[in-house]
């Protein structure tokens, strides 16, 4: 059997959840970065068109 008893199992199901909840925060906090540099390289895009670099 994998697990000697249930409290056992419980506690491997606890710690791959919390586990799992860090991953989660972890991944909303890239996604928010992905969007901040994503505004960044729209605004510097702006700024090349400003000066005629890009059009």
């Amino acid at each position: 059997m994998l697990f000697n008893n249930q409290v056992e199992a419980n506690d491997v199901i606890n710690e791959l959840t919390a586990s799992l909840a860090l991953k989660e925060k972890e991944i909303a906090v890239l996604k928010i970065q992905l969007l901040n540099y994503q505004k960044k390289g729209a605004e510097f895009e702006q700024w090349l068109k400003k000066l005629h670099l890009i059009y």
